[in-house]
């Protein structure tokens, strides 16, 4: 697949429904959220500022937004969708190039099980 700045990835295309339906009650994105979590805890202040690049539906942004300002950059509108009815207050329907993020923006960004899907992650 192609997204909108040409990049190619390699995501089905109802993957985000998918992962929406068992996200809270899968062990490995329970532990992932938590993990992120504790690292979070480590090395960011309260009220830091935190990208979520690729979040997909806001799993892991809706869990940090309590203690952070989190934003969810995640170009599939229909995760973007399922994001702010979970209640992921700040959402970029952008991909990261399109986004444009100044990197000094966040103190913090994650890129959780995103990468993989990029063909040449070196030119993001």
């Amino acid at each position: 697949m192609i997204d909108k700045s040409g990049q190619s990835y390699i995501y089905p295309e109802d993957g985000h429904a998918l992962y929406a339906d068992v996200e809270h009650e899968s062990f490995w994105f329970r532990h992932r959220k938590d993990i992120v979590k504790i690292l979070a805890e480590k090395y960011l202040n309260p009220g830091s500022t935190f990208a979520d690049v690729g979040g997909g539906t806001g799993f892991i942004a809706n869990a940090l937004q309590s203690n952070y300002e989190v934003t969810l950059i995640e170009p599939n509108t229909a995760a973007c969708k399922k994001a702010a009815e979970r209640g992921v207050k700040n959402i970029l329907p952008k991909t990261i190039a399109e986004a444009r993020i100044e990197h000094s923006a966040f103190k913090g960004i994650g890129m959780f099980d995103v990468v993989e899907h990029f063909e040449d992650d070196l030119k993001l």
